[in-house]
């Protein structure tokens, strides 16, 4: 991973970097262990979205030629044989493990699937994000925007905005052989419909650069964070970061450490196809409770931050620690997570609670890696 990112530099502070601060981070922490007859982890340094993205232009034929050796070394290594189920495979995006898990499942390399992905795509659709085996991570956040972030105004300063978003209507997925194609994007096409003349609400895909983005949104009291191509977005830890309360459309979204944070106390997630009622909705929400919710979000920022800035790295520490005392009979705290999610919970915003939509559907398709869709019902 050193290595690669000597090469490739921007793969320490792009979006999907998380998997290169952790792996640094572990290395240097009290949990690193150079015995392996030690370890209760085996973290396999492969940085697969930075090699996919930046070495092999999106081609994930060359990226899985790349995994079949990584494979190769690892079937050779004893404790590949022994401990399968304790390996720790970095996928920032849908990209290296799609390839992994594509029919005929993955890769055909005995006892792959008992390992533990790590990754932001927080995707219930998808095969390689299986709920209480895998761990979802937040998205990095480079560490200038942070400091940037931290000068966020006053909840009596948020007046440019009620709600905001800035960003694509219509997007554009990478195809297996690296090239991308136009695909629209009828979630934010209908919410760009819903809240046009709605007071107090921009929803623009006027590109402005994300240092303005990042302005705005300290000058937001709500973020609308419509899914992307996937179930997660890069928008949600941005709004996080700004102090901006987040309304999230992503039915099948995975957040990142459900177990341990209780994200109704911060945000607010809608169903896609109740996007006509979100302006309603915002506007709707008691000051006391914005203001609660605004103070909860800035409590829970360093959740979402990587390095001295947060402690990202030790709520992955305690997934793990999890997952071991769970498959070993110890006790496993919580129990149950804070945060009951899945493709049909919804909670806010206030001063609705949480709730059930027992047909919810997604509004138009999601995107694996290699451009293959899961449809809307």
């Amino acid at each position: 991973d050193r290595v690669t990112v000597a090469r490739f530099p921007a793969c320490a502070t792009f979006n999907w970097s998380a998997d290169y601060h952790l792996i640094t981070w572990l290395r240097a922490s009290v949990h690193a262990e150079a015995d392996p007859r030690r370890a209760h982890w085996f973290v396999v340094p492969f940085l697969a979205k930075c090699v996919a993205g930046k070495q092999y232009k999106g081609d994930l034929r060359r990226l899985a030629q790349r995994l079949a050796s990584l494979m190769g070394e690892l079937q050779g290594r004893p404790q590949w044989a022994a401990h399968p189920e304790r390996h720790l495979f970095f996928f920032m995006s849908g990209a290296g493990a799609t390839v992994v898990a594509d029919p005929p499942g993955w890769r055909g390399v005995p006892n792959l699937a008992r390992a533990v992905f790590v990754g932001l795509e927080g995707d219930r659709e998808a095969p390689y994000v299986r709920e209480g085996h895998d761990v979802v991570v937040p998205g990095y956040v480079e560490a200038s925007m942070v400091d940037t972030a931290r000068l966020a105004p006053s909840v009596a300063q948020r007046t440019n905005y009620t709600a905001f978003f800035r960003g694509r209507m219509d997007q554009s997925i990478s195809l297996a052989n690296g090239t991308r194609a136009p695909r629209p994007n009828a979630l934010r096409q209908a919410l760009n419909r819903s809240l046009a003349g709605a007071p107090g609400f921009l929803f623009t895909d006027e590109h402005r650069g994300l240092h303005t983005c990042y302005r705005e949104l300290q000058r937001s009291r709500f973020a609308i964070v419509p899914r992307g191509n996937t179930p997660w977005t890069q928008r949600f830890y941005d709004a996080i970061i700004c102090g901006a309360v987040p309304v999230v459309l992503s039915d099948p979204v995975q957040l990142p450490y459900e177990r341990f944070l209780d994200y109704p106390r911060f945000m607010a997630k809608v169903p896609e196809r109740a996007h006509g009622r979100v302006a309603r909705a915002v506007l709707g929400v008691p000051e006391g409770e914005y203001r609660r919710m605004h103070a909860e979000g800035l409590a829970h920022r360093a959740a979402f931050l990587y390095g001295d800035r947060g402690f990202a790295e030790e709520l992955f520490v305690a997934e793990l620690s999890y997952r071991w005392n769970r498959t070993r009979g110890l006790p496993a705290e919580p129990a149950e997570p804070r945060t009951a999610n899945g493709p049909t919970r919804f909670w806010g915003p206030p001063p609705r609670g949480a709730y059930v939509v027992p047909h919810a559907s997604k509004l138009g398709p999601t995107f694996e890696g290699g451009g293959r869709s899961h449809r809307a019902a």
